[in-house]
């Protein structure tokens, strides 16, 4: 599932401990964020079809309170 920020492009405090982060290797620039790693390698390949062939998939881990 595709994870949405909250209006102020804040991670919200629903978002899971960790997921998959889709993002342009040349600006580090965040694209999306999914639940699975099969949606973000499936979204990164679809997108890069788009011209946008700089896409990099990454694990996050949220610690903290």
């Amino acid at each position: 599932m595709r994870l949405q920020l909250d209006d102020l492009g804040m991670i919200p405090a629903d978002y899971p401990r960790s997921f998959f982060r889709v993002s342009s290797e040349r600006t580090g620039k965040r694209i999306a964020d999914f639940t699975t790693a099969a949606e973000a390698h499936k979204f990164a390949i679809v997108d890069s079809g788009k011209g946008n062939r700089d896409h990099k998939v990454a694990t996050m881990h949220m610690t903290g309170a």
